[in-house]
């Protein structure tokens, strides 16, 4: 696989230094309530959307989250901004971590989050 650079679609970082964009679907900007299951420690973390798309999500955490990229989750997104994000097993999907950072300015760590599946594949045909 070839990484071609193009200018539409590379972004700079609060440097001034451009980067590759390798977000492969539209991002839409959305504050939801999320909730992320690690297996591997047995913890429910509640956190906020801060983008959505169809392949995946960034996700803001307060407090101190340790989460590694590689790490598998479940994820489950609430449907209002407002509400309490409460998930059920049904309607988690599988994830993997692909960047987290801590964000100094407002002291939450964002992390970088891929659906293992597709929402489309998980939507099923009418």
């Amino acid at each position: 696989m070839t990484l071609v650079c193009d200018p539409e679609f590379d972004t700079a970082d609060d440097a001034g230094t451009l980067r590759l964009e390798r977000r492969h679907g539209q991002r839409v900007c959305q504050q939801r309530p999320a909730a992320v299951y690690e297996p591997l420690v047995s913890r429910l973390l509640q956190g906020t959307t801060r983008d959505v798309s169809a392949t995946g999500l960034q996700i803001a955490f307060r407090g101190d989250v340790s989460l590694r990229a590689g790490r598998i989750l479940q994820v489950h997104v609430g449907r209002s901004a407002g509400s309490l994000c409460l998930p059920h097993r049904r309607g988690m999907m599988p994830a993997r971590v692909v960047w987290a950072r801590d964000d100094a300015e407002t002291g939450e760590v964002v992390c970088g989050i891929e659906f293992l599946t597709t929402i489309h594949a998980l939507s099923g045909a009418a």
